[in-house]
């Protein structure tokens, strides 16, 4: 049932996200190309990751943008990445 709920807040941030994105013109969606990659990214280890801690967890289930609060975090931040789970593993520390 928990796993529901959080799992749930994604798919409601990345689908919002995806139509907001599919609304842009194809410049635009060019232009956030590197911002698509990564909430793509972001998605995915959230979606997919069996290992999630507890406090990832319990901040996934409370927040509804939580892939926006690590767009902010990211851009912030110049040597993060989200190439790689352990590389989102380091941007979630942060």
């Amino acid at each position: 049932m928990e796993d529901e709920q959080y799992q749930e807040n994604m798919q409601k941030e990345y689908q919002k996200y995806k139509e907001h994105i599919l609304e842009l013109s194809p410049d635009q969606i060019y232009e956030r190309c590197g911002e698509i990659y990564f909430y793509h990214c972001m998605y995915d280890y959230f979606m997919c990751n069996e290992e999630l801690s507890d406090a990832v967890v319990t901040k996934m289930k409370t927040s509804k943008n939580l892939i926006a609060e690590c767009w902010g975090v990211y851009l912030k931040y110049e040597r993060l990445s989200c190439d790689s789970w352990k590389d989102i593993d380091e941007l979630l520390k942060v």
